[in-house]
């Protein structure tokens, strides 16, 4: 009988993972239904909808850790400003997968755009960036790095009109459920990154191995701190272009609440202010994160 009992609770359990497995309880399968216009895949990385993003992923539980992080930073709006946020496009750098654009590429169509904005002769401001941009790239190379090495560890926010230019499969309206789109890095992709960049830069400079075993220790701590800073930086880039869609609130207002937040995640940006002005800044009354003043909308 005690066997009996034994055996019905492994059974059980086998069934509660097999529907676990089936229906997805720990995260969003790949989408079943692909919006018109969308790519079923981007490279190897699937399509996973969620509440506040659709997100092109190459594996569902890091799919699942960025709608974590998306719904963390959607949470600084009030229940009201929430949900009337338009979801976004995310699609997501892991560790061992190949970046989706070329970033020279890429480069050049945000330049573009830029330019295409303002009222710049184009082609001298063509012309200046792409002066810089391979100035840029000697610099860089000296210290045994790439583009490629700067950017792949970096949140990139995009407009979504330029991801026809980029990738194949995003037709024409695809964009028009989406309200931002934005690159994303995955923690171990950071890390990863940071450590081969570090790696690069002893190999350019030569660095003996003596050095290297003296600043093995220290390494481990100064690539958390810099995967925690870029950590900082991928939820202000979304926090922001979240905010970019709040046309109820003025630009003013918008950078209050962008300023609050960087004080809150813990980037300090001086910008030159002397101690003066940071007494006063620090004696201004707070920017509430989830309210509005009485000028700035509904």
């Amino acid at each position: 009988m005690k066997k009996l009992r034994q055996v019905s609770v492994v059974v059980l359990l086998c069934i509660l993972f097999a529907q676990a497995v089936c229906f997805g309880w720990w995260g969003k399968k790949p989408a079943k239904e692909i919006p018109n216009h969308w790519p079923e895949k981007l490279d190897k990385r699937k399509l996973y909808i969620y509440d506040n993003a659709f997100i092109y992923s190459g594996s569902n539980s890091q799919a699942d850790k960025i709608d974590k992080f998306v719904r963390k930073v959607t949470k600084e709006f009030s229940s009201e400003e929430s949900q009337n946020i338009r979801p976004g496009l995310i699609i997501v750098m892991d560790v061992k997968e190949k970046a989706l654009f070329d970033t020279e590429k890429l480069l050049k169509i945000v330049r573009t755009a830029k330019i295409a904005d303002s009222n710049d002769t184009t082609q001298a401001q063509l012309e200046s960036f792409n002066e810089s941009l391979s100035k840029t790239k000697k610099e860089i190379a000296k210290l045994g790095l790439s583009l490629d090495n700067i950017l792949a560890m970096a949140p990139m926010p995009l407009e979504t009109h330029m991801l026809p230019q980029l990738a194949d499969g995003f037709g024409e309206g695809f964009d028009k459920d989406i309200g931002w789109c934005m690159i994303v890095p995955t923690e171990r992709h950071m890390k990863a990154a940071v450590n081969n960049m570090i790696d690069a830069v002893f190999k350019a400079q030569k660095v003996n191995g003596l050095v290297r075993v003296i600043a093995a220790p220290f390494l481990p701590g100064a690539v958390n701190k810099a995967v925690n800073e870029i950590k900082k930086a991928r939820k202000l880039a979304l926090f922001e272009l979240i905010l970019m869609q709040k046309n109820t609130l003025t630009k003013s207002q918008k950078q209050e609440m962008l300023n609050a937040y960087e004080k809150k995640i813990g980037i300090n940006k001086n910008n030159g202010k002397s101690k003066k002005d940071d007494v006063k800044s620090e004696n201004a009354k707070p920017v509430n994160l989830k309210t509005r003043s009485d000028d700035g909308g509904s």
